[in-house]
């Protein structure tokens, strides 16, 4: 079994496709290749908490299997020697051992130090 993330937004059905790929002795099938094309419905983004104290933005990436720190920074700063600063912002001790699923602060550009 697979992991999944939820992602959030109004959107419409405009396709949806079903290749059938096996069927039960009965013909009922058990397993299918699904396609489903959805169109995001524009609405207006929420404004950012004023109050929060940040000094810069700051984003969350969720860790899939295969992420790494200096994969990480590489694709967010443009610097793969930067990951020391992703992993002080988390409290990371042991950058080779990121859990899949585990929420990681990414610091602003401004913050980083390579």
């Amino acid at each position: 079994m697979g992991s999944f993330s939820t992602a959030r937004f109004t959107a419409y059905v405009s396709s949806v496709e079903a290749t059938y790929s096996l069927f039960g002795t009965t013909g009922v099938p058990i397993r299918a290749a699904c396609r489903l094309q959805l169109h995001e419905i524009p609405s207006k983004t929420k404004g950012q908490n004023p109050t929060s104290g940040a000094l810069t933005a700051r984003r969350v990436h969720r860790v899939v299997a295969g992420d790494s720190l200096p994969s990480l920074a590489w694709r967010e700063y443009g610097d793969a020697a930067a990951w020391r600063s992703i992993a002080e912002a988390n409290g990371i001790d042991d950058p080779a051992r990121l859990p899949a699923g585990a929420e990681l602060v990414l610091p602003a550009a401004e913050e980083v130090r390579p």
